[in-house]
């Protein structure tokens, strides 16, 4: 099991829920259940959970200024660590981990 957290600046967040039609997830904008002006608190809080959290093998990624591809890139290369050979076997068939 690995934690994932998924974060972007306060201001990111903002304009990502005021522009939800400029973005690649525009119903996920506009379905956030928090207003723009608790973005901060709402960060905080996950940080605090994501730190405080049991699970010791943890992702942490900031989409504030990345795209899509460059997000999955970012987990992708912080996951690998994380997934052995039989894990990978069990994903993706009789292939081993690059050493990348």
């Amino acid at each position: 099991m690995v934690l994932v957290l998924l974060k972007a600046s306060p201001d990111a967040i903002r304009h990502r829920m005021a522009n939800k039609h400029e973005t690649p997830f525009p119903g996920r904008h506009a379905a956030t259940y928090f207003k723009g002006e608790d973005a901060e608190t709402v960060l905080a809080r996950f940080d605090e959970e994501f730190e405080k959290s049991l699970i010791p093998r943890k992702i942490e990624i900031d989409t504030t200024d990345a795209t899509v591809e460059e997000s999955l890139s970012e987990f992708v290369r912080q996951i690998k660590p994380f997934i052995t050979n039989d894990d990978y076997t069990r994903i993706v068939g009789n292939q081993a981990i690059s050493s990348e």
